[in-house]
């Protein structure tokens, strides 16, 4: 289903039931929706037995969503912006809650922890439960007086969260565990796979690919692509027609294009690409690249949403052994898991995976195989939906 679809009241799920006959489920997110969030559009989108209705405090510039099935507390204007600071302050507006009323929701749920607490009081105002996810930052990032207002106060009032939760989802078993270190108690915690479209993610043959590296991310500290840079150089030492390809953008665009432009033969920085045009990316290149590390704050990943994509269309990856990425990267079977910051064991992955062609193949299809059975976005949709089930 598309951003062009959600929401429509005309439209029928897979089970034949009219959308406005479902039970409306309220998917929040403070900003709605950039472009590096399509994991939360798309599994919104796949929802069976439940309408999905996006409710934030701001829209913003990134996916596309269909009017009629989002609600957002700025209006626009300087009355907006009034409405939406006293939101965050505490106080919903009334009119906002009643909007959301009208839709008879049965559940709540929030993306990402901050957002969780921002939620509560429309949470209280509805008599809704919420259930909340957790994807990386959120449960390890540092909340010390050093992170900032912002970082200090989510950290003093993260244990709230233990109290308002009916469900607390984590993305991975490694953020599972840090919710449960941090005193979340383990009856409250499950570890989800939000999953991805197995049908848009698919395969293709070995000899229709190039010796392209492939990476995809925002560039900040976490993605540590500067060590892929590092790692690229020895690899086109040994294999000169690999090419570096690396998707997305962020604060370390310029200092990232340096180091790219200073040591590598072949690479390319195309920018931020649409869903779409990373699929193809994906089916054309040999191998996906994850050289995740932890960052100085502490923030790691959770399991990026690009392992699961790259295993999907039968792309091998080599990552780092970092956070949740071993849950999907079983080193020697769907790739191979290097230490963090270890360019030169990234590299003789790399070039393994380029170069020996039984190697890929095999990789390739236990890839694919594990993408299906653990990650496929219908699959994983369906078990979010059975426990939504269980509270309302």
């Amino acid at each position: 289903m598309t951003a062009s679809t959600l929401g429509n009241a005309k439209s029928t799920r897979a089970s034949g039931a009219p959308q406005t006959s479902l039970p409306a489920a309220l998917i929040y997110r403070d900003f709605l929706l950039p472009y590096s969030e399509t994991f939360i559009h798309a599994q919104a989108s796949a929802l069976q037995k439940h309408r999905a209705v996006l409710v934030g405090r701001n829209r913003v510039s990134g996916i596309d969503l269909e009017d009629d099935a989002v609600e957002i507390v700025d209006t626009g204007g300087w009355t907006g912006r009034g409405r939406a600071l006293r939101y965050r302050l505490g106080s919903v507006p009334p009119d906002f809650v009643a909007r959301i009323r009208a839709r008879e929701p049965v559940i709540l749920h929030a993306h990402f922890g901050p957002d969780a607490l921002n939620a509560h009081a429309l949470q209280q105002k509805l008599a809704v439960p919420m259930l909340m996810t957790f994807h990386g930052y959120d449960a390890t990032g540092a909340t010390g007086l050093a992170s900032g207002f912002h970082g200090y106060r989510y950290g003093r009032r993260r244990p709230l969260l233990a109290e308002r939760a009916a469900c607390i989802l984590a993305v991975s078993d490694f953020i599972r565990d840090r919710l449960i270190a941090l005193g979340i108690p383990d009856r409250l915690v499950r570890t989800h796979h939000i999953g991805v479209k197995t049908d848009r993610f698919t395969p293709t043959s070995r000899d229709s690919r190039s010796l392209t590296v492939l990476a995809v991310g925002r560039f900040v500290e976490k993605k540590g692509f500067e060590y892929l840079i590092d790692a690229m150089s020895i690899v086109q030492s040994q294999v000169p027609e690999a090419e570096l390809v690396l998707i997305g953008d962020g604060p370390r665009r310029d200092e990232l294009w340096q180091a790219a432009r200073a040591n590598l033969r072949r690479f390319r920085m195309p920018g931020p690409l649409s869903p779409g045009q990373v699929a193809q990316w994906m089916q054309q290149a040999r191998v996906m690249a994850v050289p995740s590390v932890t960052a100085r704050s502490g923030d790691t990943e959770g399991l990026p949403m690009t392992v699961a994509e790259a295993l999907a269309s039968g792309l091998p990856v080599v990552a780092s052994a970092h956070a949740g990425i071993p849950e999907a990267v079983l080193d020697g079977q769907t790739g191979f898991l290097a230490p963090e910051r270890n360019s030169e064991v990234l590299a003789d992955r790399l070039i393994a995976v380029l170069s020996e062609d039984s190697l890929w193949d095999q990789l390739s299809v236990a890839a694919r195989e594990h993408a299906l059975e653990e990650f496929d976005l219908g699959r994983q949709t369906e078990v979010l939906e059975e426990i939504y089930a269980e509270f309302h």
